[in-house]
Formats: structure tokens, C-alpha cells, sequence
């Protein structure tokens, strides 16, 4: 971790683990450049990830398997706007923040679980070839 902070040349970072914390993802405040950032099955919370929005870089963006993100962190979210894939599969974050996330992020790919309006949308398609 160490060798990561006020790195301006790291472009990709993959952080794994509940002992990634809110403190680790501040730390990485001093490397903008950062293009990729995997944030998967950690404690990270929320409240964290507003850090990101000083990444202008920041083109994907994954939280699979972070429990504690919430609804909380959709502005943080909504503020990195180079963003062109945000993974949230195992988060907290509603069905009404993950469509409010999907329409500030219309180019982008948002990988967000299966719902059941999903599927009902799938069948209603089916249905139609």
C-alpha cells in the first residue's frame, strides 16, 4: 500500500479484503491517475468514496462484494464522471440508487444484479420475437 500513495503513474489498482478500509481508500487520494479501481469484498463504506471524485481518470470502477456501500455513495458515484463501468453486485445499494446511477451514467456499463423487474422485462421481450 505503501508504494501506491502519491504514486501519480499507478493506473490500476485492485484492492480485495474486509482489512481494506475507509482509511486505505483515502490514502490513495495522491494518485490521480488511477484509470481502474477494484474495491471487491472489502469494509469500505459510503462515505469513502468521495476521494473519487478527484480522479478525473477513473474509467471503471469496481464494488463487488462491499456490503457496507449503500445509497449514501451515489453522489460520490455520480460525480465521477469518466466512468464507463461501475460494478455493484453484493452492495446495498437499492433498486431505486442503482436506476438513478444507471440514468447519470447512460454511456456506461453498470453491472448491477439480477431483479425481478428484470426478468419480467426479459420474458416481455421474449414474448415479442
Amino acid at each position: 500500500m505503501a508504494a501506491l500513495v502519491n504514486n501519480r503513474s499507478v493506473a490500476d489498482v485492485t484492492l480485495v479484503g474486509r482489512q481494506v478500509t475507509d482509511e486505505m481508500v483515502g490514502l490513495l487520494s495522491g494518485a490521480p491517475a488511477i484509470r481502474q479501481l477494484g474495491l471487491l469484498r472489502t469494509s469500505v463504506t459510503s462515505g469513502a468514496l468521495a476521494v473519487l471524485a478527484g480522479w478525473p481518470n477513473l474509467e471503471a470502477l469496481s464494488l463487488n462484494d462491499s456490503g457496507s456501500i449503500t445509497d449514501a455513495a451515489i453522489p460520490a458515484l455520480s460525480a465521477c464522471k469518466s466512468l464507463r463501468f461501475l460494478g455493484l453486485h453484493g452492495t446495498a445499494i437499492s433498486a431505486e440508487g442503482r436506476a438513478a446511477l444507471a440514468a447519470a451514467f447512460p454511456y456506461a456499463w453498470v453491472n448491477i444484479p439480477h431483479s425481478s423487474k428484470v426478468a419480467e422485462l426479459r420474458e416481455d421481450s421474449a414474448d415479442q420475437c
